[in-house]
C-alpha cells in the first residue's frame, strides 16, 4: 500500500478515489469512526469540567 503525502485532510480525503489497491470504503469508515470518537471524547471532557 503506498501512501501520498498530502497538505490537508481534504486533499487527502478527495484523492482517495485515485489509490489502487486500497479499501477505500473501510478506510473512510474507520477515518469517520476514529473521529467520531475522539470529537465525543473531547466533549464529554468539557462538559465534565463545566459540571464541576
Amino acid at each position: 500500500m503506498f501512501w501520498e503525502a498530502t497538505s490537508s485532510i481534504h486533499t487527502w480525503w478527495s484523492a482517495m478515489p485515485l489509490c489502487h489497491r486500497v479499501p477505500r470504503r473501510g478506510v473512510r469508515s474507520l477515518i469517520i469512526l476514529t473521529t467520531w470518537k475522539i470529537w465525543r471524547e473531547r466533549n464529554a471532557s468539557i462538559l465534565r469540567r463545566q459540571h464541576q
